[in-house]
C-alpha cells in the first residue's frame, strides 16, 4: 500500500476499491522489452491464464493484509468479470465486497438479446450465490439503455430485480442505472429511487429453486413471488395456484400491476414479479 493510500485509512476512510481486476494479462500489458538483433520487443511476462491469476490472487492477498493492519475496519471491494465461478472463490478470503458491473445486463446490452442466458445466465447466478455464501457483500450494478433516469423500458427492469429476488440474501444489493444506446455514458455514480425498489413483496421463504422441469425459476416472499425464465428461445408455462397481481411498471410513483391466475407464460428473458392477492386488491 503505498503512503497517500496509508494516510487515507489512518485518517478514517473506509475502504479500498480495486477497479477493475482481470484474470488474464489483457492486451499482453504486462510484459517487458528485450533486445532482440539489435531492435527492443514487447515480450509479455504471462503467458498461462493461471500465473497471471495466481499472482493477481497474491497482490489482492497482501493489500487486504495491509488495508486491515492499518484500519481493521476498513473494506476491500473489487470489480472484476468472473467467466464463471472457479475464478471467484479464491479471490473471497481477500475482499469484503464485489461491485459487479456487469450484473444481469451485460454492461448494459441491448434486451434482450445481448443480456446472459442458458450456460451464461448458470454461471452469472453461480458466482452472484457463492460471493453471499462467504458472507461477503456483492452490489449488482445494471445498466439498462433508454432515454434518461426516468425512461426507461419496464421488462429490462422487471427482469433485474426478479433475477435479484431469486438470489439476494442478507448482503445483496442491486442497483439499476441509465445508458444510451451507444453505451458511451454511464450514470450509475448517483442515485435514482425508482418505484420498483419500493415493491412490498416481504421476506424470503424458500430459496431460489427449478419449476419442475421447465427452464424457469423461482422464489417465494411472504408478500408474493418471482419468475425468471434465463432461456434464450423456451417459453415455459407455471402454475400459480392462486391469483396475484402481476407488477406492469408504474405511474408516478406508484406501481402498476395486472391481475393474474390459473397458468401463466414467462417468455425467454424474462422476469415476473408476482405480489400476493390481500382483501381482493
Amino acid at each position: 500500500i503505498t503512503p497517500s493510500v496509508e494516510s487515507a485509512l489512518h485518517a478514517g476512510y473506509n475502504g479500498i476499491a480495486v477497479d477493475s481486476m482481470f484474470f488474464t494479462n489483457p492486451f499482453n500489458r504486462c510484459g517487458v522489452f528485450r533486445r532482440v538483433h539489435n531492435s527492443w520487443h514487447w515480450t509479455p511476462l504471462y503467458t498461462a491464464k493461471r500465473t497471471y491469476q495466481d499472482t493477481v490472487t497474491h497482490w489482492l492477498a497482501a493489500i487486504y493484509k495491509d488495508a486491515k493492519k492499518l484500519n481493521r475496519k476498513a473494506l476491500v471491494a473489487v470489480n472484476f468479470d468472473a467467466p464463471d465461478v472457479t475464478y471467484v472463490r479464491p479471490l473471497l478470503p481477500y475482499l469484503d465486497v464485489v461491485f459487479d458491473e456487469r450484473a444481469l445486463t451485460n454492461y448494459g446490452s441491448s434486451y434482450p438479446s445481448g443480456y446472459p442466458a442458458d450456460s451464461d445466465w448458470q454461471a452469472r447466478m453461480q458466482i452472484i450465490e457463492t460471493v453471499e455464501r462467504a458472507g461477503r457483500g456483492i452490489i449488482l450494478d445494471n445498466e439498462i439503455q433508454g432515454a434518461s433516469e426516468n425512461q426507461l423500458p419496464e421488462r429490462p427492469i422487471l427482469w433485474t430485480l426478479a433475477n435479484y429476488l431469486l438470489v439476494k440474501r442478507k448482503h445483496a444489493y442491486v442497483y439499476i442505472s441509465f445508458t444510451n444506446v451507444s453505451r458511451t455514458i454511464q450514470h450509475y455514480g448517483r442515485f435514482y429511487d425508482r418505484p420498483e425498489y419500493h415493491i412490498p413483496i416481504g421476506n424470503s421463504v424458500d430459496q431460489m429453486h427449478q419449476v419442475g422441469t421447465s427452464g424457469c425459476y423461482a422464489r417465494r416472499y411472504s408478500g408474493g413471488m418471482v419468475f425468471v425464465n434465463p432461456t434464450s428461445n423456451q417459453t415455459c408455462r407455471v402454475n400459480l395456484g392462486k391469483p396475484y397481481n402481476e407488477v406492469t411498471g408504474h405511474a408516478g410513483k406508484a406501481i402498476t400491476t395486472s391481475r393474474v391466475s390459473g397458468s401463466i407464460e414467462v417468455r425467454p428473458v424474462t422476469g415476473l414479479v408476482l405480489l400476493s392477492v390481500r382483501h381482493g386488491r
